[in-house]
């Protein structure tokens, strides 16, 4: 009998928190909690998102997204790929190719033209023009490989949120 009543009062938690979720009561946003705030210097500061994704064959990569700022004043804005050592190797100098929206597309440019910390490591500078984008917008990247044929990741829409409080931060 108790265990019955128990049961039908954590029932009923249960649908008024759905409903005030729904309502918008209460706001679900976890983006705020993964964003790390790193102090390189006194005047330098850095927020950074990291993820681990996996392209279309399912190989995992580091996904870094950073804002630097100097000063008080944006310095960059950068997305860098980490895959497996020995399992893939970034083609440098080549811009990184993200696609959005309606068949959109945008070039980032290498990081890395002249010299990269590792093969298995890219990194480019994200376009502005990506700054203001849709919270419903598809994002793809393709990284440019050596084996002529580019990884593609998608981003998931929490992903692109916390990229978006990162571009914001001051």
């Amino acid at each position: 009998m108790i265990k019955q009543f128990f049961s039908q009062i954590m029932l009923i938690i249960g649908l008024v928190f759905l409903i005030l979720v729904y309502q918008g009561s209460f706001k679900l946003n976890s983006a705020n909690a993964l964003i790390r705030e790193i102090e390189e210097t006194p005047a330098q500061i850095v927020y950074q998102v990291k993820h681990t994704l996996r392209d279309e064959e399912r190989k995992p990569w580091q996904v870094v997204f950073y804002k630097r700022l100097k000063s008080g004043e944006l310095d960059t804005i950068n997305l860098r790929l980490v895959g497996f050592p020995g399992t893939v190797e970034f083609t440098h100098p080549q811009p990184l190719k993200i696609s959005y929206g309606q068949n959109k597309i945008s070039l980032a440019r290498d990081n890395f033209a002249e010299k990269a910390p590792a093969t298995n490591v890219g990194e480019y500078q994200f376009p502005e023009v990506l700054f203001d984008l849709e919270t419903n917008a598809k994002i793809f990247l393709s990284l440019p490989l050596k084996t002529n044929q580019p990884a593609k990741i998608k981003i998931p829409f929490p992903v692109l949120l916390e990229w978006q409080e990162v571009i914001s931060r001051k």
